[in-house]
């Protein structure tokens, strides 16, 4: 190989390796952008996740809660009197109230 043929060369393959450098830019780009809009789903998920947590937990505190009220209201409610009182007969000498 001649000297112009090497130095040709060589300005071809600076020039190609430019090209691939901007390339390579272009891509570290590239995923740096799809690497915040990863962390903003993620954090989004997360979010959704601990939302749809809260309301579960919340629906079972109140199942809970209902449960535990069931339980409760047969001891805590109110009893009515038996109010069948037995027949007085007047033989006996009673007045009757």
């Amino acid at each position: 190989m001649r000297l112009p043929e090497v130095q040709q060369l060589v300005r071809s393959l600076a020039v190609e390796n430019e090209s691939l450098h901007e390339e390579m830019r272009e891509l570290q780009r590239a995923c740096s952008e799809l690497s915040k809009e990863n962390d903003k789903l993620e954090t989004r998920i997360v979010e959704q996740s601990n939302s749809r947590n809260e309301a579960t937990l919340k629906e079972q505190k109140g199942k809970q809660q209902q449960l535990d009220q069931q339980q409760q209201s047969p001891h805590d409610s109110f009893a009515l009197p038996d109010l069948n009182l037995p027949a007085q007969d007047g033989a006996d000498g009673s007045v009757p109230c």
